[in-house]
């Protein structure tokens, strides 16, 4: 598959999946290289590749089989020389002699697809990204010996969709264009000890009954109950 050819594939995408989807989790996607069916992406972050494989993969693939290429899977993967926090296109970088401020009142909260982590911005006037932290610890008050979730986020929302079992405090810095990275904002520590399934699916073959798959990020469960219907009326 060839440059343009993904370039041409993206717009339908954009098409299906929405402006602010896109721009998030499409449009930084970068096509390596189609070797023996798999089709390989690099990523600014792990997270990122996680979240796109786990939320867009089957779309995408569904697009690059209409399109005429043999893809049996997708490979994202954090680009060697990726920088952690991109600097927008065509943006000339300064360096300046001190960070922006930190982002304000943070807060978590369990929904179905995994942490929702959202803040408000950073007071600072010159544009700036965040990045997200999480670890083991009951405070975060310096990120120095931390790697980010996530990082180069525009929007003040993200889902982290792979939980961890053990590392449930979060917190939020931001960057200017130059790199120069906020004090981590007041972190949160979230107590949950049971998590959702994720990426349900349901795939049926002609007259074989479905076959129903998910994914959990593990932890102390005893089993999974399935419901046909909604919660309450279903079975």
């Amino acid at each position: 598959m060839t440059q343009e050819k993904w370039g041409q594939l993206r717009q339908r995408l954009l098409k299906t999946v929405g402006q602010n989807n896109y721009k998030t989790w499409i449009e930084p996607l970068e096509f390596a290289e189609l070797e023996d069916g798999v089709a390989i992406f690099h990523v600014p972050t792990s997270f990122m590749g996680n979240y796109v494989n786990q939320n867009f993969s089957d779309l995408i693939l569904y697009e690059l089989a209409t399109s005429g290429e043999t893809v049996q899977r997708l490979s994202f993967q954090v680009a060697a020389n990726s920088p952690v926090r991109p600097a927008a296109k065509g943006a000339a970088i300064e360096s300046v002699a001190s960070a922006p401020e930190a982002p304000l009142n943070l807060t978590l909260e369990l929904v179905a697809n995994g942490i929702k982590v959202e803040w408000e911005p950073s007071p600072s006037a010159e544009p700036v990204t965040y990045a997200i932290y999480r670890d083991s610890a009951a405070q975060i008050t310096s990120v120095a010996d931390l790697a980010p979730l996530a990082a180069g986020l525009e929007q003040t929302l993200a889902v982290d969709p792979w939980p961890s079992p053990d590392e449930h405090c979060y917190t939020v810095t931001a960057a200017d264009a130059a790199g120069n990275e906020s004090e981590p904002c007041a972190s949160v520590y979230l107590n949950f000890t049971l998590l959702p399934a994720a990426s349900l699916k349901v795939v049926q073959s002609g007259s074989d009954a479905p076959q129903i798959t998910w994914t959990h990020p593990g932890g102390d469960i005893a089993g999974y109950d399935l419901y046909s219907g909604d919660r309450d009326s279903g079975v």
